[in-house]
């Protein structure tokens, strides 16, 4: 009984290890990400993005990065899909409203784009100097 207990115990172990890897891995590439853009690597930060997707879609750090990486990597469908996690969680933040509109934009939706433009307007959010 006692060694069925250990094992229990070390498998935990493991699975617990495995995550916290798994996760400092993440976190690492999302840094990465977030250094590429700053360096205008837009296309590198995409791809490493992609890579990311299936695990970190849907936080909102990372749909933030990965749209601003989307977006400037002409890959709009893509760009539009993260903006619009980000607004799930938090759908009066002007910032990835304003890319949302701007990816519209550049889709040539140009009635979503417009009535986006406006929400960032009407709510009176100041925007930062550089987008």
């Amino acid at each position: 009984m006692m060694k069925k207990a250990n094992n229990i115990k070390v498998k935990q172990l493991f699975l617990l290890s495995s995550f916290l890897l798994v996760s400092c891995l993440s976190y690492a590439s999302i840094q990465g990400m977030e250094q590429l853009l700053r360096e205008h690597k837009f296309q590198d930060a995409y791809l490493l993005g992609s890579k990311l997707l299936a695990e970190e879609a849907g936080d909102p750090n990372f749909d933030m990065l990965y749209g601003m990486a989307a977006l400037r990597a002409d890959e709009y469908e893509q760009a539009l899909f993260a903006f619009e996690r980000v607004l799930m969680f938090n759908s009066a933040a002007a910032v990835p409203r304003f890319e949302l509109a701007r990816t519209h934009y550049m889709l040539g939706n140009l009635k979503s784009a417009r009535h986006h433009f406006n929400l960032v307007l009407e709510n009176g959010s100041k925007l930062p100097l550089v987008i």
